[in-house]
């Protein structure tokens, strides 16, 4: 899939993607300062007070990790979660018609165009609440108050930032708080998913964590020794791809797994494309995750769980990814 842009906004997607991997390298290299670990704690207590609730608790508890990340407030996560939605539902191809039949959206004039007129109100809604919790940041700072986040980090060293101001940081920084909730519960409700169907891999993972984490719960700092647990989440996001039309790069581990009995996180890297060498500026091409992950040459019986080429009973997970 080829993405083509003019050369303008191939700057700006440059020096906001230079942006974001900065900050998100920093907050892997801190191990989010513990934040996951807390939401995950977080999350447990309000699965015993109701358990029914699963689903959006799990989707609160990535969306308050993020929130906290970039703003230092959990509680955004209540506005946060829904514009996160409205967005997807935006660009899905089960979202509006126009999706599907794009004349629509160019034929019809924008005055009596419905699409367009939702579009720019969840637009502008958007926006205005990401430019909000920047300006309350930036009042919390004044007060003394704020605590560290993305946004006060960003608000100290404007100056030094290649971006533009308070507006397209504002953007910036409030879609990686967005697109940090749903591409992580995604793969989440697949992992609970796959230990379902699987249940003696679960019985796998959780002995290993009684063996390794004892009586605590698992945290960040446990994954390089828990290579069981590794190899059923990369075989899980092989199995049933969050993201099918792009390469998901599993190197760094960090949001939120096991449930069950134990909670873990992992975290992806952020979808990361190469240039082709004949148009470095105005063409950025992402490999297709979903076909490759099933081609029967490279993964003998590819439906299946635990099938693909490179898993080992041991755990150990010999794909390079």
């Amino acid at each position: 899939m080829h993405w083509n842009i003019a050369d303008h906004r191939a700057e700006y997607w440059a020096r906001q993607r230079k942006f974001t991997h900065s900050y998100l390298t920093g907050a892997t290299n801190a191990r989010y300062n513990g934040i996951m670990e807390f939401e995950a704690k977080r999350w447990m207590a309000r699965l015993l007070e109701n358990p029914d609730d699963f689903v959006f608790s799990l989707e609160d508890m990535c969306s308050k990790v993020m929130c906290q990340l970039t703003w230092a407030d959990h509680s955004l996560s209540i506005p946060l979660t829904p514009s996160a939605w409205g967005l997807l539902t935006q660009m899905s191809p089960a979202g509006p018609i126009t999706n599907v039949l794009t004349p629509l959206w160019d034929w019809v004039p924008e005055p009596i165009n419905p699409w367009k007129i939702r579009e720019r109100k969840r637009h502008d809604e958007q926006q205005a609440f990401f430019m909000n919790c920047l300006q309350n940041t930036k009042k919390n700072m004044a007060d003394g108050k704020q605590q560290p986040c993305f946004t006060k980090n960003y608000l100290e060293t404007a100056e030094k930032t290649s971006i533009s101001g308070d507006y397209e940081a504002s953007c910036v920084i409030g879609m990686m708080a967005l697109v940090g909730i749903f591409t992580v519960t995604g793969p989440i409700y697949y992992f609970l998913i796959s230990m379902v169907h699987h249940p003696e891999w679960q019985v796998k993972c959780q002995e290993e964590i009684d063996r390794v984490c004892g009586d605590k719960p698992p945290a960040v700092a446990d994954l390089p020794n828990l290579p069981v647990l590794r190899a059923c989440i990369k075989e899980t996001m092989r199995w049933k791809p969050t993201v099918p039309t792009g390469k998901s790069m599993y190197r760094d581990w960090g949001p939120l797994l096991l449930m069950v009995t134990q909670v873990l996180h992992m975290r992806l890297k952020p979808m990361t494309g190469f240039r082709v060498s004949s148009s470095p500026r105005a063409l950025v091409s992402f490999p297709s995750t979903g076909p490759s992950s099933v081609i029967p040459s490279s993964t003998p019986s590819p439906r299946s769980f635990t099938q693909s080429a490179g898993w080992k009973p041991d755990g150990q997970h010999s794909r390079s990814h």
